[in-house]
């Protein structure tokens, strides 16, 4: 009786142990953001943006906005990611408000750039 108390002790004692040291990548938390590009134009009028991919390829894309707004989500990216967008309208429009928001996992997106009248924007993820 004795030695099946004690076996049934250490057994409880080693799964207890164990159990601690079995973590999964899924407890680890991932450092990932998302990246948030807005330009914003007259509307109605047409606009050439290019910006950044999460893979870091350039994509360029013709958009007319109807709204005055053109704004994409790219992600995840890592910090360290350089976020850059681009944007050139027809000769004689205004530039446009170009800015860069970041989201760090699966909070709300905070503005990190903008400027007005720009052609131009970058940020670094992360800083």
């Amino acid at each position: 009786m004795l030695r099946t108390i004690i076996h049934y002790v250490a057994l409880l004692s080693v799964l207890l142990l164990s159990s601690g040291c079995n973590k999964s990548s899924e407890d680890e938390p991932f450092d990932f953001y998302f990246v948030r590009y807005t330009a914003a134009v007259t509307a109605g009028e047409s606009v050439k943006i290019t910006y950044r991919n999460g893979d870091g390829k350039n994509i360029s894309v013709n958009q007319e906005c109807p709204d005055g707004k053109y704004q994409v989500t790219v992600g995840p990216v890592l910090p360290g990611f350089e976020a850059v967008i681009v944007a050139s309208q027809t000769i004689g429009s205004e530039s446009p408000t170009l800015s860069i928001e970041v989201s760090y996992g699966a909070t709300p997106f905070v503005m990190k750039a903008q400027k007005q009248n720009a052609i131009t924007l970058n940020y670094t993820v992360g800083e």
